[in-house]
């Protein structure tokens, strides 16, 4: 990466993201989807990489040899992954059987609901999964072997790992951890340098500008006769709205730990929200319907943009005029969602261990700067970013200060669905909420039903 200009990492993040189907970027500029879609079963015996076994004193990375445990896996790190296996197999001795299918999180399920699954270590997403699987006790308890120093190398430490990120990996309320992290995402917002100074705006502070700022500055840029709105944010606001809400203080429950979505925070979230696309988005968003804001933002048509930090090379037409910051506070803070997807190992798995190993070895500091470095993969840990070699070489490092600063903010959180069984339901239930305000429904009334058809959807499952 050394030497590359801002437009030639656009340029090479595009051809990554159109090419290879790897995740691409850096700090998080990426294209793939982390696990939903693959490239068909296949057996890993690539090339080998370069990284070896983080080099543990005292650790016995070989304890397991001549076992061999079956993973499953989709996503934007398969190539890389591919890279890294024979090196894992050669310094621990432990064969693996690794399955790529279309998509690996539909067939653990599967497998998992028809039991007798051979599958030892998987890919889990746990705000959508752990509820379900922790009930159905198909997580084996990490904890143990977390706490068993024999098992458990030093390199995998967790205090490395940003809070916000780590809390993807446990069940939602609780401190229970089901895997460990293997990627960063967050959501930020991307601002049009040039559309703020044209119109004498002050830039977005990260770590300091409000909600309140956030709808001056879009109601201050939103030019709809020119074709620029104020303010881009998803229509389908499930993923996102529950930050709103943090931010003034509400999770997902009330003062008597019930599931809700109605407590004066709620329905100011949803006010916010709602009226931020309503008054200052595109046309599309005040229809309820859903837009392209990545494509809207990458050709000038937006002058802020709230979205994960992965999406750059999407917008590599304006790639010299892109700002970065966090997202607004409320009164409690910034509560950006953070996300991660994380290795997990089955319960029923008859080599735990084994798969432990394998877990700890591709999430660990090594293993993640060498795919910050190598391949451009966004690292959950903070040690990736101090790395000197890494400060020197990053193409965005607007960017990657903006994802830190984030992903350690005290309300960065990844419960970013409610605690329920039937996820689908409850995403459907919420989109169609936040719709039905940016569409100029009353938030009080709207957050009133959601929380009846939650706490339904709660029940039945």
């Amino acid at each position: 990466m050394s030497g590359w200009t801002r437009r030639g990492f656009a340029g090479s993040l595009t051809r990554a993201c159109l090419g290879a189907g790897t995740l691409a970027g850096a700090l998080g500029v990426a294209c793939g989807d982390g696990g939903r879609s693959g490239t068909g079963s296949t057996a890993l015996s690539s090339t080998p990489g370069t990284a070896g076994t983080p080099r543990t004193a005292g650790f016995d990375w070989r304890r397991y040899a001549g076992q061999e445990i079956r993973l499953v896996y989709s996503g934007g790190r398969l190539e890389f992954y591919k890279t890294q296996v024979p090196e894992f197999e050669r310094e621990t001795g432990i064969k693996v059987q690794f399955d790529t299918p279309s998509s690996a999180p539909q067939l653990t399920l599967t497998e998992f609901i028809a039991g007798g699954s051979t599958i030892d270590g998987f890919v889990t997403n746990a705000p959508q999964d752990a509820v379900r699987y922790h009930r159905a006790k198909w997580y084996a308890p990490i904890d143990r072997l977390l706490a068993d120093r024999s098992m458990t190398t030093p390199d995998t430490d967790l205090q490395d790992i940003f809070p916000g990120i780590l809390s993807t990996a446990k069940v939602s309320g609780t401190d229970t951890l089901v895997g460990l992290p293997n990627e960063s995402q967050v959501a930020i917002v991307y601002y049009n340098k040039q559309l703020f100074s044209k119109a004498g705006v002050p830039a977005p502070q990260p770590g300091k500008w409000t909600l309140q700022e956030c709808e001056d500055y879009a109601k201050a840029l939103h030019r709809a006769v020119e074709g620029v709105a104020g303010w881009s944010n998803r229509v389908a606001g499930s993923a996102f709205i529950i930050g709103y809400a943090k931010s003034l203080g509400r999770g997902w429950t009330n003062e008597r730990g019930e599931l809700t979505f109605n407590t004066p925070e709620h329905i100011q979230a949803l006010d916010i929200y709602g009226r931020l696309l309503r008054l200052y988005g595109p046309d599309e968003a005040r229809q309820g319907q859903s837009f392209n804001g990545d494509e809207l933002f990458g050709r000038g048509g937006a002058a802020m943009h709230q979205e994960v930090n992965n999406r750059t090379a999407r917008m590599a037409a304006v790639m010299d005029r892109i700002g970065y910051s966090t997202v607004p506070a409320g009164p409690r803070g910034a509560a950006p969602l953070a996300f991660s997807w994380s290795w997990a190992i089955y319960s029923g798995s008859k080599k735990q261990e084994a798969a432990w190993l394998w877990a700890q070895w591709i999430t660990s500091k090594r293993l993640s700067l060498l795919g910050a470095r190598q391949a451009l993969l966004p690292s959950p840990r903070r040690s990736t970013y101090e790395d000197p070699e890494f400060k020197r070489n990053d193409p965005l490092p607007e960017l990657t200060a903006v994802t830190m600063q984030s992903l350690q903010l005290p309300l960065a959180h990844g419960d970013w669905l409610p605690p329920v069984i039937d996820v689908p339901s409850a995403r459907t239930a919420l989109d169609q909420a936040v719709v039905r305000v940016i569409k100029g429904e009353s938030a009080r009334v709207v957050a009133d039903e959601v929380t009846r058809e939650l706490r339904t959807i709660q029940e039945r499952t």
